[in-house]
């Protein structure tokens, strides 16, 4: 590196050092001016330039190093020879370094004068200098980052040359006027800030050159690249991205697909040949369309297993896409598996990593199915004020599934409108009906292998409309009952159940009233079912009934053997608190939900998806489990245990307790929705409120973990009083997610509310308080209250 001397006649001289060797120096940052007006190497190499106006900044540099008992100084316009590409190049990458090292960096801030009222001694009038310090141009360089950053000692002066401060007496301000943080004026190493907030340092900042603005961001991220200025703005960061973020390791090609091939499948040709058609274009996109439990997702499972048979090297990944927040967890689990890096930083958005991985065609070809994809709602929201219960309120999902030409999605659905929207075309999109008769007893045989009757098993797939769930059902609950049901007694039994069969037609089912005699004999079966199960084993249907108000895809078994822990030490069933006798007989503790969920999934009604402990329920199963505890007139009880459940199993919202949130997340979504009338069931749903707030909290989804924390406070005040010590945690809570946020003026008013009623129940010692306190002081803090603070 060259080195200035200021020698006592007033003229410069260059020495040039290695940089490990160099004696010690103080380094310029500054403004330029006009290129005619700056001092050049070949000025100096010269001896010209003393009429240019940058020579005072020299002279200055220079006199003020030698106050600080230093003979030399550095300075960019004239220790560089920007004649010579390479020499620049090299210069421009060492810079950070050479900052860094210096004993001194001196700020000469030519905007910032001494007023006019200044009395003798040329101290400058505080309150003006610092206005317009905020003004400076300097401020507003992308150079200014490393030059702040780098150094140990920044001093600050104004155009006169008059001390302002230092870069720890001015941090305050400086942080203010910058946005960088307070850690790293401080010295904390940039290294210790994610890529995301040290590019967002960069704010507005300008440079002469356009490609500057990402090569003054070398130091910062401490890495070497050539300098190519006709490259471009975006190019140049383009190419500082690819060499500050990770380059993820290429996970090997996998599938999804939450179930194994079914050995009973039974092919419908017609499906699967048109699915080979549609998808065999770049890009393409399918729908099957249909009633549910016409089997449209096995038809999507099967497809998506030879897809892998075919194609090994094809990623085949299944998407749940009933619920937003079945979505976004499907994506999350799929970043899991690519590895992709940042996706566990709360500030990046995991959703738009996948999508841009899908979309990267270097990443090779992929396969996605959208199961149970039926509301249109979900992914294209016609009203702007629709809930959202994540970060992907903030777009449509359908934004978030590529039109690349390595991918290919097929969706299943029950709505036709949302599957042509969804895949662009009336074309794109297969009617699904029910089997024909020749599948239908197909598929009846091989569930029933040895209880197969040829002419009943005929008559029998004819009454259950050749719909294959009520098949699969009914031939479950005649294996299960062999050898005292058989094909033609159930038949019987169907038959003579028309009082019965009306019945349900007549009762409120919402839309399954118009879904057609199909629809109807599905719900049929699965209320036969029900009260069989019932009569057979109580505390399986007791499961149901349970199972029936989660989500329907990836039930974790934790939650359901918690609650079977709970009744086995107490010997009591739990109804929202409260103990009632148990009079069933088959109540065999913890062990027993190993047997009633073997007795459902018997029947169909639960399945075991490949990840152990995760069982899955079609959303239908549930919807006619919920309809058939309405009219026996037990679905308020079997919500209160619900919601007791999740109370107690809903974690608080830290790091380790991540994977059971995410794993709870889509459980709890009605449920927060509604409050409990009663006291109890309130406080246990305030209870299920805060922890999921905390969690969005922590995985930085601030708004709906405000909007919980709301709810938590308005019924903890309500139920419990303002004053009670859980009603004040909520308060506090919610004014800790609000200043995250940066509303700080909202959470200046909740930290008051949260120390005020502290000091009025605890005292004004009790540790409760102090902790209100402090947590006042650091929203003072970020307004910039800094003696309330």
């Amino acid at each position: 590196m060259r080195l200035l001397q200021l020698k006592a006649d007033g003229s410069l001289r260059l020495e040039d050092h290695p940089h490990e060797d160099a004696p010690p120096y103080a380094i310029l940052s500054h403004t330029w001016g006009p290129d005619d007006q700056e001092i050049t190497f070949q000025d100096v190499q010269h001896h010209t330039g003393h009429h240019k106006d940058g020579y005072q900044k020299l002279t200055f540099c220079g006199q003020q190093a030698a106050l600080d008992g230093l003979k030399h100084f550095w300075t960019d316009t004239c220790c560089i020879d920007k004649s010579n590409s390479q020499e620049l190049q090299e210069a421009i990458n060492s810079m950070f370094c050479w900052y860094r090292d210096a004993n001194h960096c001196y700020v000469f801030l030519t905007d910032v004068h001494k007023s006019s009222s200044d009395n003798d001694d040329h101290r400058l009038s505080q309150g003006q200098w610092k206005t317009a310090f905020r003004s400076s141009r300097w401020l507003t360089r992308g150079w200014t980052l490393q030059e702040l950053i780098a150094p140990r000692s920044v001093k600050f002066f104004s155009a006169e040359g008059k001390a302002l401060g230092d870069k720890n007496t001015l941090e305050a301000l400086l942080h203010e006027c910058t946005g960088v943080p307070i850690d790293a004026l401080r010295g904390r190493p940039p290294a210790d800030f994610s890529i995301n907030e040290r590019l967002s340092w960069l704010g507005n900042r300008k440079t002469k050159r356009p490609e500057d603005l990402a090569y003054c961001m070398f130091g910062i991220f401490d890495v070497h690249m050539p300098l190519i200025y006709s490259e471009g703005q975006e190019k140049a960061f383009l190419r500082l991205r690819r060499e500050i973020e990770p380059t993820p390791r290429r996970v090997e090609p996998f599938s999804t697909v939450p179930f194994l091939p079914d050995a009973d499948f039974v092919e419908r040709p017609d499906v699967t040949a048109w699915l080979d058609t549609t998808l065999a274009q770049p890009g393409g996109r399918a729908a099957l369309v249909g009633l549910g439990g016409i089997g449209k997702s096995q038809v999507a499972i099967e497809y998506a297993h030879q897809t892998r048979q075919r194609s090994p090297s094809t990623y085949v990944l299944w998407v749940y896409a009933d619920t937003e927040a079945r979505f976004e967890e499907a994506y999350r689990g799929i970043a899991d598996r690519l590895q992709l890096p940042r996706r566990h930083d709360p500030k990046v958005d995991v959703l738009q990593l996948v999508y841009d991985w899908l979309f990267n065609a270097e990443n090779g070809q992929w396969l996605m199915i959208l199961d149970n994809a039926d509301d249109v709602e979900v992914f294209f929201p016609r009203r702007p004020d629709r809930a959202g219960t994540s970060v992907s309120k903030q777009r449509p999902l359908g934004s978030l599934l590529p039109q690349s030409t390595n991918g290919r999605i097929l969706i299943t659905s029950r709505s036709r409108e949302a599957a042509q929207r969804m895949t662009g075309s009336k074309w794109k999109t297969f009617p699904m009906q029910v089997m024909d008769e020749n599948q239908a007893t197909q598929l009846l045989q091989k569930k029933l292998r040895d209880e197969y009757e040829e002419k009943a098993a005929a008559l029998l797939s004819g009454a259950l409309e050749y719909v294959p769930l009520a098949i699969t059902q009914a031939a479950a609950y005649i294996v299960r009952r062999s050898p005292r049901i058989s094909c033609s007694s159930y038949l019987e039994q169907f038959r003579k159940s028309e009082k019965k069969k009306e019945s349900l037609l007549d009762r409120d089912l919402g839309d399954l009233r118009r879904d057609g005699m199909a629809a109807n004999s599905v719900v049929v079966t699965w209320q036969i079912t029900f009260e069989q199960i019932q009569k057979e084993r109580r505390s399986a249907a007791d499961l149901l009934s349970l199972m029936s108000h989660f989500d329907p895809q990836e039930i974790p078994e934790w939650v359901l053997r918690s609650y079977y822990q709970r009744r086995c030490r107490s010997g009591k069933h739990h109804d929202n608190g409260k103990e009632t006798d148990e009079d069933g007989e088959d109540y065999h503790g913890e062990d027993g939900l190993d047997d009633d969920l073997e007795t459902l999934r018997d029947y169909s009604l639960v399945a075991v998806t490949v990840q152990q402990g995760i069982y899955e329920m079609h959303a239908l199963v549930q919807f006619c489990a919920r309809a058939w505890l309405s009219s026996v007139g037990d679905i308020a009880r079997w919500k209160q245990i619900f919601l007791h459940i999740m109370s107690e199993n809903y974690p608080p919202g830290s790091y380790e307790n991540w994977s059971k949130c995410q794993q709870l997340e889509p459980h709890i979504a009605q449920l927060v929705e509604t409050q409990p009338a009663d006291a109890k069931g309130a406080t246990e749903w305030a209870r299920l409120l805060t922890n999921a707030g905390l969690y969005g909290w922590q995985v930085g989804v601030y708004d709906r973990a405000e909007a919980l924390l709301w709810k938590a406070v308005e019924v903890r005040e309500a139920v419990l009083g303002a004053e009670n010590s859980n009603t004040l945690t909520s308060v506090s809570n919610l004014a800790l997610v609000l200043r995250y946020q940066g509303k700080y003026e909202e959470a200046e008013v909740m930290n008051r509310r949260a120390l005020d009623g502290s000091e009025k129940a605890l005292g004004k010692h009790h540790p409760n308080t102090l902790t209100s306190i402090d947590n006042l002081a650091l929203v003072l803090l970020s307004q910039g209250k800094y003696e309330e603070a």
